[in-house]
């Protein structure tokens, strides 16, 4: 059979090591029960390694796979952590491999609470969004500017989160002193085909890698908060408008006790920030 448009290729949402293990998340176009996702593992040390993953669901018209791998295994192999990098690959029955042709690099440790630095604030504009979520409500400051020229004929626009509101309404988390916040972006991805050919599009990509998380602390009134210094941002990720255009499509939210591991996200929400 002539298929009519190009296979996508394969893409990372996550390849970031969580504790003792580096954690791979491929997507791929949904191409028959036969179909394989995986990642190549590289170093700046010439080594590789081919990591078979397994299927685990779909996500709309793609499949989605995942596996992790132990730190201490890469390191029995000689990988140098610092240096680690992966790419996605798909096979199918009846063709090559098909590589995903960007590289990831691996986050080594993710540090709570860092510090993004906003600049000087070109077409700067400052927002409140409010999420609903199982236990109770969610209030954003928000950032919102220009960003750098990433093409001849593509602009970026910076979106960041300043500060967090949380108010637990149910007791969800039964008087914390601490609850943690994971942001990460989500984007619809459009590349140029082969040879200039027609544009790929794939909606729905997590990039987990650029995940922020953020401690949020109790107050007195029983909510909890978090607040960036000035000019500073707890999560921000940008958004392209144009030809061949990664547009920013939302954020994704999860809350979790940093002690017990209970998640609010769990109980049948997918929370986004759009």
């Amino acid at each position: 059979m002539v298929r009519a448009m190009p296979i996508k290729p394969a893409f990372i949402e996550q390849s970031a090591i969580r504790g003792q293990s580096l954690q791979l998340r491929v997507k791929t176009e949904d191409l028959g029960h036969a179909n394989r996702g995986g990642a190549r593992l590289f170093d700046a040390k010439g080594h590789t390694l081919d990591v078979p993953l397994t299927f685990t669901n779909k996500a709309g018209a793609d499949d989605v796979f995942t596996g992790k791998i132990p730190t201490r295994d890469l390191k029995a192999r000689g990988f140098d952590l610092k240096t680690l990098q992966a790419t996605a690959f798909v096979d199918a029955p009846g063709a090559p491999r098909i590589w995903e042709e960007h590289n990831h690099p691996a986050i080594v440790s993710a540090k709570d609470d860092a510090l993004r630095d906003l600049g000087p604030g070109n077409m700067r504009s400052v927002g409140k969004q409010s999420l609903p979520v199982f236990s109770g409500k969610l209030d954003f400051e928000t950032v919102h500017q220009g960003g750098p020229m990433t093409g001849s004929h593509t602009a970026s626009w910076e979106t960041a989160v300043t500060a967090i509101t949380y108010r637990d309404e149910k007791n969800f988390f039964g008087g914390a002193k601490t609850v943690k916040l994971e942001l990460h972006p989500e984007h619809t991805v459009v590349e140029m085909g082969p040879l200039g050919g027609a544009e790929i599009s794939r909606p729905g990509v997590e990039d987990l890698n650029a995940m922020a998380i953020v401690t949020l602390h109790r107050q007195a009134d029983g909510s909890y908060k978090a607040s960036a210094p000035a000019n500073k941002a707890f999560f921000s990720a940008f958004g392209e408008q144009g030809m061949a255009a990664d547009a920013l499509t939302s954020i994704k939210v999860a809350l979790f006790d940093p002690k017990t591991g209970k998640e609010d996200s769990a109980f049948g929400q997918d929370y986004e920030l759009r």
